[in-house]
């Protein structure tokens, strides 16, 4: 924009002039989490998780010292710590999945002189603990005494201590 000074001194116009310009920065950063490639999932406990964070420059000035924490303590990497504006980049952090309702949220940062940018996001898993157990009993008792040529009749306890509904049950012997 142009400023313009005005005066008279005897008659005599007076005019300064002096024009200023600005740019808008605009330091801004989206994030995206998942937890193997979806959010909210169920996972098997002890099976391992790929997280990935994929962080958009959003803004319109190059964005430098990307970093991604985890709150959670997970060990983020990313390829690149250089975002153009408009651009991507996605970072990865791995760990084994545990048991029942899990949630972490990651926190991206980068800055561009004393501007800097901020984004969260959260993701989840169910952590499925898939576990039966099987008690056989025979006539009713674990380790009975039977006279030869008894009658036998074997009872099994099929039981569900994990914490997710499992279906299609069968016993053999």
């Amino acid at each position: 924009n142009l400023g313009t000074a005005r005066a008279n001194f005897q008659g005599t116009p007076l005019v300064a002039q002096d024009d200023s310009q600005y740019y808008g920065v605009l330091a801004a950063l989206a994030l995206e989490k998942t937890t193997n490639g979806q959010d909210g999932g169920t996972i098997i406990k002890f099976s391992p998780i790929e997280w990935r964070y994929l962080v958009t420059n959003t803004g319109n000035v190059p964005l430098f010292n990307i970093s991604v924490v985890d709150d959670k303590g997970v060990s983020v990497t990313c390829p690149e710590t250089f975002l153009p504006p408009g651009n991507s980049l996605t970072c990865l952090g791995s760990g084994i999945a545990g048991e029942g309702n899990y949630s972490n949220t990651a926190t991206v940062t980068g800055n561009n002189g004393l501007f800097t940018a901020t984004a969260s996001d959260s993701s989840s898993y169910f952590g499925a603990h898939v576990v039966l157990t099987l008690k056989k009993l025979t006539n009713g008792e674990e380790a009975p005494d039977i006279s030869v040529g008894s009658a036998i009749t074997w009872t099994y306890l099929v039981k569900n201590v994990g914490n997710v509904t499992v279906s299609g049950i069968s016993v053999t012997d």
